[in-house]
Formats: C-alpha cells, sequence, structure tokens
C-alpha cells in the first residue's frame, strides 16, 4: 500500500487546503500589497515558482487516468502566478481581485484531486 496516501492523510491535506483557500480569501490582498512593496525579490520568487509550474505541467501527462485534471490544476496555478507577475509589472486595480479568483479556483482544483479516489494499489 506505499504510494496510497491513508484517509486520515487526505482528511488533513483537504482541511489545510480549505485553510489556505480562507487565508487567501481573507489576506490575499494583504499579501499581494506586500509584494507591490517588495517588487524585484517578489519578482524573482514569481519567476522561480512560474519554472516549477512548468515542470509540473511536463509531470502531469505520466499519470494518464487523470493527466487532463492534473494538467488543469498546474495551469490555473500558473494563471495565478502569472497574473501575479503582471500586478507586479504593471499595476491594474483589477489584477488584485483577478489574481486572488485565480488563486482560489487553483486551490479549489487541488481540493479536486485530493478527494478523487486513489489510483490503482498494485505496485
Amino acid at each position: 500500500m506505499r504510494g496510497v496516501p491513508t484517509r486520515t492523510g487526505r482528511i488533513v491535506e483537504i482541511v489545510s487546503l480549505l485553510v489556505i483557500a480562507f487565508a487567501v480569501a481573507i489576506g490575499g490582498r494583504a499579501l499581494l500589497l506586500m509584494m507591490m512593496r517588495f517588487r524585484l525579490p517578489s519578482i524573482v520568487v514569481l519567476v522561480v515558482i512560474i519554472a516549477g509550474t512548468i515542470g509540473s505541467i511536463r509531470r502531469s501527462y505520466r499519470d494518464a487516468a487523470f493527466a487532463r485534471l492534473l494538467v488543469s490544476k498546474a495551469l490555473t496555478y500558473f494563471a495565478a502566478v502569472a497574473l501575479a507577475l503582471w500586478l507586479l509589472a504593471a499595476p491594474q486595480r483589477w489584477l488584485y481581485g483577478a489574481t486572488i479568483a485565480a488563486t482560489e479556483i487553483a486551490i479549489a482544483l487541488e481540493l479536486v484531486v485530493a478527494i478523487r479516489p486513489p489510483l490503482s494499489t498494485k505496485e
């Protein structure tokens, strides 16, 4: 049963994602404002995250059963990070809400992935 998440582990993951979604909804704008204050370090971190997200998209194709779901999840994270990067490069008022909404959608897809039934248990 190695590699198959336990029920307790899944519950902890789901609760953690719900807490993160709540924190993003409540404090997302404040975090984006702090990122605006420290633009250069924020841009560097976001570029590294984008590189990691691109790697995640490439790895998502290995799981044929859930490839569409995993690629969609990775692309929503990519969109959220790209919007944050756009906000830092050319601030627009509407980008705050769009970045927070894209992040919430990415977390919702992460919840869908966490709730999905486990893959086969054979190794």
